[in-house]
């Protein structure tokens, strides 16, 4: 194998160097010699004896490289070592979960990858797992958005947080259609999205039905007796249709405490050949503000995003923080931190610890630390012992990230 310079089509190829065979074993390894020499020749190909590119990415929330391959190039050989990543072979080393950007949401659409759904059913919601289409749609859509960050130089607000998510979504589909013509922000949005939806009908074929995705802010949510009532605002509620599916994570968060973010799909709700528009799906999560669209899993998670932010505009730059929506994979095994503490070149796990005083949850974190340290400079945790306090756990919070960044 060959390091290369990027070429087009037709160019001269300008080897760089060539790697030994140890080397080459070492780049398609799980462990920190590869990332090593991933990032030596990031921003450069590997060139096979397949006489075919393969790129090399760098996923920015762990701060982690992976091989990839290119469209448009011949497939690899069989025999080629890098066949494996035509393969789905992405599975080794600290990788990101595969997110695909093709969604349908129509009645007879498969969920992504036809997973099996860990879904349990409670007053507040359909408990989902990060598996739920829906979920991976928005989640895939804003980290690569970049509102999963906050900086001082990119201090958020709507319409900032807004147009990145709508660039974001040129790449998406949607029932076969681009995402972003089907995309809206807003309650006051959904008749819009039906009109177009209506008026459209006939450029919809086979399974793929009339779609659109709703974004929008809202105060609170209110579930009971099977009713979805959700209060965007002072003098504004909205009922959705008593059959739409409703999902939430299973964070620790109460729906009667904004902000939160709503994501709705708009689809036909009807039994019967007659279209009848209407939200068939919403998830709900938690946001840090109304400034823009980080999501968290729980209060607290949201406490420490806004202790965070604080002390970084305090400090008038000098870091960020991220927080992380697409798990790694780790020896096997799927790693999502709670937020990442980036100065400089070091990037610092924090793991918000809500619930350690219970033995399961405990247990959980202890098995996934150490995959965590694989992966980051460092992996620091708060609120072990003062998630009953908050007072307490904010000061705790505020002189961790304030040590951090000063460092």
């Amino acid at each position: 194998m060959k390091i290369v310079e990027k070429y087009l089509e037709g160019d001269e190829i300008r080897v760089c160097r060539t790697l030994s065979d140890h080397e080459a074993k070492t780049l398609l390894g799980s462990d920190q010699a590869s990332q090593q020499l991933l990032a030596s020749v990031y921003g450069r190909w590997i060139y096979c004896d397949c006489c075919t590119p393969t790129t090399i990415k760098r996923f920015t929330e762990t701060n982690t490289y992976f091989l990839a391959t290119m469209s448009g190039r011949a497939n690899h050989k069989n025999s080629c070592p890098l066949y494996r990543l035509e393969q789905g072979g992405a599975g080794e080393g600290h990788l990101p979960e595969k997110v695909g950007t093709r969604f349908s949401f129509s009645a007879y659409a498969a969920e992504e990858g036809n997973a099996k759904q860990s879904v349990v059913e409670n007053p507040t919601g359909q408990v989902i797992g990060r598996a739920d289409k829906l979920y991976s749609l928005m989640a895939s859509l804003l980290t690569d958005a970049g509102t999963n960050t906050i900086s001082y130089l990119e201090a958020p607000t709507f319409d900032t947080q807004s147009r990145k998510i709508r660039a974001a979504a040129k790449k998406y589909s949607i029932g076969g259609k681009s995402l972003l013509e089907y995309m809206y922000f807003g309650f006051g949005s959904i008749k819009k999205a039906i009109e177009k939806m209506q008026s459209n009908e006939r450029l919809w074929v086979g399974k793929n039905k009339p779609q659109s995705l709703v974004i929008a802010q809202v105060e609170s949510v209110k579930i009971e007796n099977g009713e979805t009532t959700v209060k965007v605002k002072d003098d504004w509620e909205v009922t959705l249709p008593a059959d739409a599916k409703v999902t939430r994570l299973n964070g620790a968060f109460s729906l009667a405490k904004g902000p939160l973010m709503v994501a709705m799909i708009i689809a036909d709700r009807s039994t019967n050949d007659a279209m009848i528009y209407g939200v068939t799906r919403c998830f709900i999560s938690p946001i840090v503000n109304t400034h823009g669209f980080m999501l968290v899993d729980s209060d607290l998670e949201r406490t420490f995003a806004r202790v965070a932010t604080r002390v970084i505009i305090e400090m008038e730059g000098g870091g960020r923080i991220l927080k992380p929506l697409i798990p790694v994979q780790v020896d096997g095994k799927p790693v999502l931190v709670d937020f990442v503490i980036q100065k400089d070149k070091q990037h610092i796990a924090v793991e918000v610890m809500g619930k350690w005083d219970d033995p399961l949850y405990r247990a959980r974190k202890e098995t996934m630390l150490p995959l965590m340290e694989k992966v980051y400079d460092q992996v620091m945790s708060v609120c072990m012992d003062t998630s009953n306090s908050r007072n307490d756990f904010f000061e705790e919070s505020y002189q961790l990230v304030k040590s951090l960044l000063n460092d």
